[in-house]
C-alpha cells in the first residue's frame, strides 16, 4: 500500500509485490516475495516480518507464529504473535490475548507504530470494538491504516464518515469510488451488525 506523502515507485520498493499479494489474499505469494525481499533497514525488516507472520496466520499457520516470536520481539510482531493466539483459541484464550494487546498499547510509543496498530485493529475488529480499531488508528499514516478507519466506520453504519475517510486518501478533485459501501478498502468478514448508538 502508497504511504501519503511517502510515495515510491514499485522498483524501489523492495515489499511492493509482497504487500499487494497480501492485500489481495494471495498469502502463499506475500510470503514468498518477503522471504526474497532484499531489506537494507530496520524499518523494512520490521514490515517485511509484520507481513510475512500475518500471511501465515491467514492461512491457518499461526504455529509458525508461535514458534518464532518471543517477548523479546520488538512489539509489533509481539502483537502479530497475540493476533496468531487470538484466532487460534477458545473464548478464554482470545480474551487473554485482548488483554495482552491492550497491555502492549500502553507501552511507550505504541500507537504511533503503523504495524503494530493495524495488527491491532485486526484484533479489536475480531472483537467488533470499533471504537477501539478507531482510537489505536486515529493518527493514520498508511493506506492500510485508513483502510482499517474506514471498514470500522462502515461496521458502525456511518458511511459518511467512511466516505470521507476514503477522500483523505485520494487525489484532489478525484470522485469517489462506486462500490458500495467502501468495503472494497477493508472487507468484513462478517456482516456488519444492526445499527446501534455509539457515544
Amino acid at each position: 500500500f502508497f504511504q501519503p506523502g511517502k510515495i515510491k515507485m514499485a522498483s524501489e520498493d523492495v515489499l511492493f509485490d509482497a504487500r499487494n499479494n497480501f492485500a489481495i489474499g494471495h498469502f502463499q505469494s506475500a510470503i514468498a516475495e518477503a522471504n526474497n525481499a532484499k531489506v537494507a533497514s530496520d524499518a523494512t525488516r520490521a514490515e517485511r516480518d509484520v507481513l510475512m507472520y500475518r500471511a501465515y496466520i491467514e492461512q491457518g499457520n499461526s504455529t509458525v507464529v508461535m514458534n518464532e516470536v518471543n517477548a523479546s520481539s520488538p512489539p509489533a510482531l509481539r502483537a502479530v504473535r497475540l493476533l496468531a493466539a487470538y484466532k487460534g483459541a477458545g473464548e478464554a484464550a482470545k480474551q487473554a490475548a485482548v488483554a495482552g494487546l491492550q497491555e502492549l498499547l500502553a507501552e511507550t510509543g505504541a500507537v504511533s507504530n503503523p504495524l503494530l496498530c493495524v495488527v491491532a485493529a485486526s484484533i479489536f475488529c475480531g472483537e467488533k470494538d470499533y471504537k477501539e480499531v478507531l482510537k489505536t488508528n486515529q493518527q493514520a499514516q498508511t493506506l492500510e491504516q485508513h483502510a482499517v478507519v474506514t471498514h470500522a466506520y462502515v461496521c458502525m453504519h456511518r458511511i459518511d464518515l467512511a466516505e470521507k475517510q476514503v477522500a483523505l486518501i485520494l487525489p484532489r478533485n478525484s470522485p469517489l469510488p462506486m462500490h458500495p459501501p467502501l468495503t472494497f478498502l477493508f472487507p468484513p468478514t462478517t456482516p456488519p451488525s444492526p445499527p446501534r448508538r455509539w457515544r
